[in-house]
Parts: C-alpha cells; structure tokens; sequence
C-alpha cells in the first residue's frame, strides 16, 4: 500500500509515512477523507506524513477504525 512508520522507535504517536505511495496526494486525501468519516484527528505534516497518538483508552475499535482509515479495509483481526 506504500504506507510505513517514519521511524521504528516510538513512545505513543506513530508518524506513517505516505511519500512512496503511488498516486501520494491522492491516498493523502483519501485517508483524510475517510479519518474524517470516523471523527479521527490526524496530525498532518508537509512531508506527506500522518501522525496519530494513542494512549491506554485506545479500543479494539479504535484500532481496526485506523486500519479502516489507513488501508480502506473494514476487516482487521487483532488477535
């Protein structure tokens, strides 16, 4: 999908990088779009970079919405 973190050490925000994805601006736009949809706050960087914090009130939810807004997929198994 192009997608990668920015940086494998991390505390509680991830920084996913969009810079080598095909067509960049226009999956920038579309999780925007769809990071809209599910009301989640995206940190917007010039770089073509995304970056979410999370911390211990993060559901399973949560996290397979982010998938969701990341990926377009709705199925994500976090077992």
């Amino acid at each position: 999908a192009g997608l990668r973190l920015k940086s494998q050490v991390f505390f509680d925000t991830l920084t996913i990088d969009l810079s080598q994805s095909e067509a960049e601006e226009q999956a920038f736009e579309e999780i925007l779009r769809r990071a809209s949809l599910r009301s989640i706050n995206l940190r917007i960087n010039s770089d073509y970079s995304l970056g979410v914090t999370l911390d211990e009130t993060v559901t399973d939810v949560d996290l397979k919405d982010l998938i969701w807004v990341f990926t377009g997929k709705e199925q994500a198994n976090l077992s």
